[in-house]
Parts: structure tokens; sequence; C-alpha cells
């Protein structure tokens, strides 16, 4: 008997690999409101440099999202990385969203309430931008200064992840200095 397929060990590989995104494509807009009530439209509202989402889209995502939060914030120098968390809750019921919410905003210390983002709608433009594969993991996403998902990945944090991270990150940081030094002139 011939046995057809990829095998297991293959797949788990892949799936372990970072996702690098399509450069050519600009970030969807999307309305999301900050714990500390903020409405924002992304991409526009994004501060200038590269940003990094850590998107959760169900409550069995946080311990994921949470351990990327934790190892990044001792990774990166202040400014150098925009670091926002995103929990999607459009798949909550309606009436059990705020309760939901507010469970969220206790969980999440004050000083960090700007940065975390709550998505309401449009979660199939978030699980588009994100690869999404599944709701009960972390899913990566970095933006550059002109708002390209520029790599992904999904899952726990790992050394490799954060290594590949920071390779982008640096690489975007040598890139925006450039055209900044470009006289508006000149453009």
């Amino acid at each position: 008997m011939v046995k057809r397929g990829i095998p297991l060990f293959l797949l788990c590989a892949f799936a372990a690999m970072p996702l690098r995104a399509e450069a050519s494509g600009v970030m969807p807009v999307l309305h999301v409101e900050s714990l500390s009530g903020k409405q924002l439209v992304l991409p526009s509202d994004l501060p200038k440099g590269p940003c990094l989402f850590i998107v959760g889209f169900s409550k069995a995502s946080r311990s994921q999202t949470e351990g990327w939060s934790r190892r990044l914030s001792s990774v990166f120098r202040s400014g150098e990385l925009t670091i926002y968390s995103v929990s999607v809750v459009e798949d909550v019921p309606r009436l059990l969203r705020p309760l939901v919410v507010g469970g969220i905003r206790s969980s999440v210390p004050g000083t960090l309430h700007e940065r975390f983002l709550v998505a309401s709608k449009q979660s199939l433009e978030w699980k588009k931008m994100t690869s999404y594969t599944e709701p009960d993991i972390a899913h990566v996403v970095l933006v550059n200064t002109d708002h390209q998902p520029i790599w992904r990945t999904k899952g726990p944090a790992n050394d490799h992840g954060i290594q590949e991270l920071a390779k982008h990150v640096e690489s975007e940081s040598r890139r925006v200095p450039a055209q900044q030094s470009v006289p508006a002139s000149a453009k």
C-alpha cells in the first residue's frame, strides 16, 4: 500500500515557521477602540514607525498573546517598535461583549490601556491580515511605516520568532531614517 500526502513531521515543521506577508498590500482600514475608550481608525491613527499587532480571537489565545507581550517588552527599546495587543470580540454575543471587555479591562494594567485594542467588528479583515488559521492561538503581524504587513507568525512566543521579528524591525528602522532625510521638495 502506497501512502500519499505530506508526512506529519513536515506539516508540524511548516506550521511552526514564521510566515512572510505579501508586502504588496496595505493594511485594511480597521475600526477599533482602546481599553481607555478612545476610538481609532487604523492605519491612519497609527504612529510613525513600525507597529506590531498581537491578536487574539478567543479567551483561550490569551496565554499566548500575553506571552508575546511579556517577551517583547524586554526586547525592544522605547520608541523602536509600537506594540498593540488586539482582542477580536465580534464573535462574542452582543449582550455579553460589555462583560467580556470589562473583564479584559480589569485584567490589563491601566498603563497598557492605550495600546490594548478591542475589535468588535471587522473580524474577517483581521483574519485576512493575520493569516488566521485557528482561534485559540496568538496571531502576530508587523506592519512597516507604510502600513504594509511585512511579517507574520502565529502560536506561542519563541526565540526563533522573536529573532525574525527583531531582524525585520532593525531593517525597517534603517529604512525609515533614509526616507526622512529626503527633502519634501525632492519627493
